[in-house]
Order: structure tokens, then C-alpha cells, then sequence
């Protein structure tokens, strides 16, 4: 009977169920469903699920019978509060883990600062240790947009422009920099961004340091296109392009950054890399889709 359910069902769940009964009764619901705590004959506390529907009604229109099963769900409350902890676990070891790498991140920028004041006169050297201060602030900048979107694959247009910012601060001052990216609804994983963001950030780079655009107004061009099997990215300058010996591949007198970009696009991306001159520097990259 009713008093069966009001004497042993928990009191906390015993108003919302009346609430729900009073909007079955009045029409509002279909039916009638809860979930409540009921004690056991052992004394301990179990999940009920309640069900119920009315089927006869008197003629004022007042429930007269109806029926219903009670279902034992207690394990299956169980795991949910054992998956909700461990979600919230989770969500905490991801806050640590990404609180560790910035700090490490910046603990190595830091450090590199230092060195780089110790080399005022030392110009290659110098380059060197800005060099790898851009590659750190780029795997930086990606870290922190990933972690922005829980590891979410990010959108490539947002990831090319975080990138380009951070170049622009590095431009003489007595230059300009007017950059065009592709909008594109394109996204990569958090391996592809990693990876294609020091990629993106050699190609910066190599901007920088090489277009020597005579007006001192450097334009960056950045175009996106994509088939069903890869993605194109291409990136432009107007400077005065590329010396004829690096069109053939001889990057000897270059350092290690075209050597990142064709390792990394190659290996990492399974894609392929095409330079060329077409008034001014242009890089082609061909990255096979993850998504």
C-alpha cells in the first residue's frame, strides 16, 4: 500500500516523489517515474526505481487504480557515483599535468633569457637561443590552446594565428607585418597541433629571418585548402624568395630549421613539403587528414 512506500522510503526523496504523483494525477506527466532511496528489511539503504501509470479513474476525474513495478538500480547507482569520482580524479590529474608542463616550459624560457643576455656579442650564438626560445613559446602557445579546449582537436585557422602573433612582437619595430589567414572550419588533433606548430613556427621563422622586404611592409599569406584525404597549407611572403641552392635542397648554410619542417611534415604528418619562388618565398605542406 502507499504507507508501505511512505514508511520506507528515505524522507528526503519522500516530497519530490509526491510532487511528481500530484502532476501525474493532474495530467502534466504520462506517467509516473522516480528514483529514490528505499531501507531494506537488512536495514541498509537501497536505489528504487519507481514506475507507475493510472489506469482507472473515477468519474470526477480523481485517480482511482493504477500500477507500477519497483526495480532494484542500486548497483547501477553505484558506478555512476564510482564514474563521476573517477571523472573528477581525472579532471584534476589533467589540471596538474598541464599546470607542470607551463611551468616547465617557462622555467626553460626563463632559462634561456638568461643565456641569451651572456651572448650579446656572440651573434650566431644568439640567433640560436632565440631560435629555440620561438620553438619553446610555439609548443607553449599550443599547450595552453589544447588545454583551453580539454584536448579537443582545434580548429587549424585558430592555431596558425596564435602562432603568427607571437612572430610579429620579433619584427624591427621600423617594419610592419600584415598577416592574411584562411578562415577554414579544419581541425587537428592535439598530435597534429603539437606537431604542425613547430612546423608553422620554422616557416615563421625562416620569414623573418630571410624575406628582407625592401618597403618594410612583410606580408604573410596563409591559405588552407583540404580533399577528403589531406590537408594543403600553403604559406607565403612578398620578400626576396628563396637562394637558388636552397630551391635545390642544399640547406648546409641554414641551420636545423628546414631540416624541422621536412622531418617533421615527412615522418610525423606522413605528408610532403614543396618550396618554391613565386614573388617571394612560398612553402607548400601536405599533411595526411587525422580526422
Amino acid at each position: 500500500s502507499i504507507d508501505t512506500w511512505i514508511k520506507f522510503t528515505h524522507p528526503d526523496d519522500l516530497k519530490k516523489s509526491g510532487e511528481l504523483l500530484d502532476k501525474h494525477f493532474n495530467g502534466e506527466l504520462d506517467y509516473y517515474k522516480f528514483e529514490a532511496r528505499m531501507q531494506h528489511k537488512s536495514g541498509e539503504w537501497i536505489w528504487v526505481q519507481d514506475r507507475g501509470k493510472v489506469f482507472t479513474w473515477t468519474e470526477d476525474g480523481k485517480p482511482l487504480m493504477m500500477f507500477g513495478t519497483h526495480q532494484d538500480i542500486t548497483k547501477r547507482k553505484h558506478s555512476e557515483v564510482e564514474l563521476k569520482e573517477y571523472a573528477q580524479t581525472q579532471e584534476i590529474l589533467v589540471k596538474e599535468v598541464n599546470h607542470r608542463v607551463k611551468n616547465n616550459l617557462y622555467a626553460i624560457s626563463s632559462i634561456l633569457y638568461k643565456e641569451k643576455d651572456k651572448l650579446v656579442k656572440n651573434k650566431k650564438s644568439l640567433e640560436f637561443i632565440e631560435e629555440l626560445i620561438n620553438r619553446i613559446d610555439s609548443l607553449s602557445s599550443v599547450h595552453s590552446l589544447l588545454s583551453a579546449s580539454n584536448w579537443q582537436p582545434l580548429n587549424l585557422t585558430e592555431l596558425c594565428q596564435d602562432i603568427a602573433r607571437g612572430f610579429v612582437c620579433t619584427v624591427n619595430k621600423e617594419s610592419s607585418v600584415n598577416l592574411k589567414i584562411d578562415y577554414t572550419e579544419e581541425k587537428v588533433d592535439s598530435r597534429q597541433a603539437r606537431q604542425l606548430a613547430l612546423v608553422i613556427n620554422e616557416v615563421f621563422t625562416n620569414i623573418i629571418k630571410y624575406s628582407k622586404v625592401p618597403s618594410k611592409k612583410l606580408i604573410i599569406s596563409v591559405q588552407i585548402k583540404s580533399d577528403k584525404d589531406n590537408i594543403f597549407i600553403t604559406l607565403k611572403d612578398n620578400g626576396i624568395g628563396f637562394p637558388q641552392h636552397i630551391i635545390d635542397g642544399d640547406f648546409s648554410d641554414t641551420g636545423i630549421g628546414f631540416d624541422l619542417i621536412f622531418g617533421i611534415t615527412e615522418k610525423s604528418l606522413v605528408g610532403s613539403v614543396i618550396i618554391e619562388n613565386n614573388n617571394g618565398a612560398v612553402y607548400k605542406l601536405k599533411i595526411k587528414r587525422a580526422l
